[in-house]
């Protein structure tokens, strides 16, 4: 049977934080880099020549949206010449927009394996935006049998990508268009070991399937809307058994009759 485990207390909009630091032209970029760069505790891949010219695009980066020097530092890394940002960061970036309402995350278990993780954020004035990703999806994508970090934090991992995905669907702005620094750092291990895959090697895919991740999101929803946005999804699904579908439909009706009693 699958249920849904809550992974936190619902969070909902923060107030973003004056930053001491607030640079008005490339000059003071520049002489902020210089300042920083003398630090023991900057990274390495913020030193050397091509470390302070990343560093200066995470600085101007994080000033774009709303982060602090330190959180620069911290949670800004350029990979593959894109900035990326920690999952936490992400929240953070999408918890100071006054657009922000709230974000659930939950994980999907069968029995007493989890599956997958679900994240459903709220945008002011849109409805609930629910993604999730499930160890399907990593193994798709060859990930579940990475040692780091995928087999040391697979948990984590799941909740990582499944935020990853509705933040950047809805607070798209916000970001600017900035990738989580756990995807970005997966892809080219997903480059070089899906191409390695053959036909005499195939993934082992272990029984996660779509019935269960539609079946998780219906029971965390909590009003007719977003129970009425499953339901419209559920009819463009062509991948699904008949006998699937039917359980999924028995979960939709008791969903909706708890939700308009």
């Amino acid at each position: 049977m699958t249920n849904v485990v809550p992974i936190k207390q619902e969070m909902k909009f923060k107030p973003a934080n004056k930053s001491v630091f607030y640079m008005r032209n490339i000059e003071e970029v520049a002489k902020t880099v210089d300042f920083f760069s003398k630090a023991s505790m900057l990274p390495k891949h913020f030193k050397g020549e091509d470390g302070r010219a990343n560093f200066a695009i995470a600085l101007m980066y994080a000033q774009d949206v709303g982060l602090s020097v330190m959180q620069a530092i911290k949670d800004i890394a350029v990979i593959n010449g894109k900035p990326a940002l920690f999952g936490d960061s992400m929240l953070a970036v999408a918890q100071r927009s006054s657009n922000f309402e709230y974000i659930k995350e939950e994980f999907i278990k069968n029995g007493d394996q989890i599956t997958g993780a679900i994240c459903t954020v709220k945008r002011r004035g849109s409805p609930e935006h629910v993604r999730s990703f499930t160890i399907s999806d990593a193994q798709t994508a060859c990930l579940w049998n990475r040692s780091v970090p995928w087999k040391q934090y697979p948990k984590r991992m799941l909740q990582m990508r499944a935020r990853s995905f509705a933040l950047r669907d809805q607070f798209a702005a916000e970001l600017s268009g900035c990738v989580s620094r756990e995807e970005e750092e997966d892809r080219e291990f997903i480059e070089s070991t899906c191409s390695q895959v053959t036909e005499n090697e195939p993934v082992k895919v272990l029984d996660v399937s779509m019935k269960d991740v539609i079946i998780g999101q219906i029971e965390i929803c909590d009003n007719i809307n977003a129970l009425d946005i499953i339901g419209d999804d559920i009819c463009e699904q062509s991948n699904i058994s008949d006998v699937e579908l039917d359980e999924i439909r028995q979960a939709y009706k008791i969903k909706k009759q708890e939700l308009t009693k």
